[in-house]
Parts: structure tokens; sequence; C-alpha cells
């Protein structure tokens, strides 16, 4: 592969998965027994709150804040819960409350989920500079699933093993990392410069992504040179011809989708530009093919962009999981995608979001 080639390869397999961040208002607080009767100067009393996400998603590590109300006072302000909190896994905290005043006090509104856990590690071993290998071995370390085994809990994914991390090699699933939180693929390689984008998405739907590059030298080609290019002259011609084949038929393929996106973006109408979207994804994502059409399809999601409110409003300044959010929320077409695809595509779109947003300052 060529430098030309890889530049397009990092465009067009950026890593970008699609779990969508969790936000503030994700979580659902409920009070219990309230409001609440408290007696001035009394004893304090022992107020019990649960927590969930609306999301099907798995949060580790959640905060939750105590604002009192006038007149009431509390030890503490704080309370992080250790347990995964999931739409269906409701988990509790409680406080200790006192009061100055006699009064009946409505605590509905004094709690507030302020920070969880949303990391992912990952540190991918060094792959050498060249090989004469087809294949090369992908390998590093991200988060254990301890936390899974600790509280017998089965993973955002509902397996049982999948309370580990989720490997991606350029956009296309590799497997789980295992328990430890080690793993190891192998992945074929083309001749030439090799870039291999590698993207780790744990339970709850939180994303890391790093680059290693090597240089894949075929051994014939280190032992045979031009000797062999000359003796297969008639293999070849032949390989060419096939590959001029493949071009045509990419060519009429390139062809279609710009008559389908130019009609769309005449008509100037977001449901037109959606079906237009959504016809291309219909067609192309099972194979190759909607990866080599991410040129085609930019003027089309650049109009896409303008035309929904809630994405023309971004500044560009947003991170990706919050971008990532507002694109899911907005775009059904988002949700009709394999796993694999959408982690192309959406990357495609933040990358044009952020420009966007560099343009309007």
């Amino acid at each position: 592969m060529n430098k030309t080639s890889a530049v397009a390869l990092l465009l067009l397999l950026g890593v970008a998965l699609a779990g969508s961040a969790l936000e503030n208002n994700d979580f659902h607080i409920t009070v219990w027994d309230n409001p609440k009767l408290l007696k001035q100067g009394g004893n304090t009393v022992k107020i019990s709150i649960e927590v969930d996400a609306r999301k099907a998603q798995t949060a580790y590590g959640v905060t939750v804040r105590f604002t009192p109300p006038h007149a009431l006072s509390s030890g503490e302000t704080e309370k992080t819960i250790s347990e995964a909190i999931t739409p269906t896994a409701y988990q509790s905290a409680y406080w200790e409350i006192g009061a100055t005043q006699l009064g009946t006090y409505d605590l509905s509104n004094a709690f507030e989920v302020v920070s969880w856990d949303d990391s992912v590690e990952l540190d991918a071993d060094k792959l050498p500079e060249t090989t004469n290998e087809k294949t090369v071995t992908i390998s590093g370390q991200t988060d254990g699933a301890t936390y899974c085994e600790e509280h017998n809990y089965s993973g955002f994914w509902g397996e049982p093993e999948n309370c580990q991390v989720r490997i991606f090699l350029n956009a296309e699933e590799a497997g789980w990392a295992a328990k430890d939180g080690s793993f190891s693929f192998e992945h074929g390689l083309e001749e030439g410069e090799n870039q291999i984008i590698i993207g780790a998405m744990d339970p709850g739907g939180n994303t890391n992504e790093t680059t290693e590059v090597t240089m894949y030298t075929p051994p014939w080609e280190q032992k045979h040179g031009t000797t062999l290019l000359l003796v297969g002259g008639v293999l070849i011609a032949g390989a060419l011809a096939f590959v001029l084949k493949r071009v045509h038929e990419m060519k009429q393929i390139e062809e279609n989708v710009k008559t389908i996106i130019d009609g769309a973006i005449a008509k100037a109408q977001l449901g037109d530009l959606l079906e237009a979207e959504k016809q291309v994804f219909d067609t192309y994502q099972q194979g190759k093919g909607l990866r080599s059409l991410i040129l085609q399809l930019t003027p089309l999601w650049k109009k896409i962009i303008e035309l929904t409110p809630d994405l023309n409003s971004l500044t560009g300044e947003e991170t990706e999981g919050e971008i990532t959010a507002v694109l899911m929320d907005a775009n059904p077409n988002m949700r009709t995608l394999t796993s694999g695809v959408r982690f192309m595509i959406v990357k495609q779109y933040i990358s044009l979001v952020k420009k966007r947003g560099k343009g309007k300052q």
C-alpha cells in the first residue's frame, strides 16, 4: 500500500465506535418517602435514594451530589456508587439529614449525578517496522473484567463473557479481550505500508483508539525481484485486466451514487437527503463498496448536517461522544447500519462537524 492509499485508509476506516456517551440527564434518581417531615433540632433522618440509567448502557463509579435545601444539613455532600447502574439495575445510596426548623421538605430536586467512570484503557504492542509475513499479531492490554467477576454482572452486551472489552481492527470487530484485559488477534497485511487502527469499546459504550504501522514486503519479491516479474508477465497481464475491469465497475457504482446524491441535494429537502443516504447504505454496506464511496457521500453528509437543526447547532467544540449522541438521535439511518460500518460512518460525520465548526469561527 502506498502513502496515498494509507492516507485514504485512515480517512475511510477511522475508528468511531458507536456507543454514545452518557450525560447527566441520562440518569434518574428516585427519592423514597418524599416529601419528608423533619423535626427542629431532632435526630438525623436517613434519606434513601435509588439511581438508574435511562439508556441501555452501563455506568460505573457514579457520584451523586446532595445540595441541602434551606434549614437542612448533612455531613456528606457527595457519595459514589461502585455497583453497575443500568436501566434495569437500580442502586441505592443513603444520607443522614438534620433540620434547624420543623417542616416537611421536598427533596426531589436536591440530588444530582455529577460524574461517572467513562474511561477505557488501550495500550497496543509496537509492530515491527517491516515484515515479510502475510499476517501480523495485534496484541496489547485494555481494561479487565474483574468488576463483573466481583459483582456477578453479565455485562453490557447480554452474553456471559461480554463484560470484557470489544476490540476493533480498521473498523471491523476482531473479538473480545480476555478477562485480564489482554488481547491478541491475527491481522492480514497488504503489500506496502499498512496502517492499522486499533479500537476498544468497554461495556459502558466508552471508546479509545490507537494506530500502528508496518511495511509488508512479500518474500518472493526479496529473493527474485524483477526476474519473477518477467517470467510471470502473462499472469501479470491477466491480473491487470482483472484490475481494470474492477476499476470500471467501481466507476459505474460511483456514477450511480453521484446521480442519487446530486438529485437529493438539488431538492434541498432533509427527507430526500436521508432517503438518498439510506438507499446507498442499503445497497453497499454489506460489502467493501461503501468504503470506496466516502468522497461521493461527503457533499450529502454536509447538506444533512446543515438541514438537521440538532446537528447544525453543534459548534465543533463538543467531544466525539457528544457529537455521536446527537447524530444517533437525529439521523435514523445510523441505527440501520452494521456495527463495523457504523463505526466508520460516525467518524466521518464527526470530522465534518468539527471542520464545519472551525469554518464558522
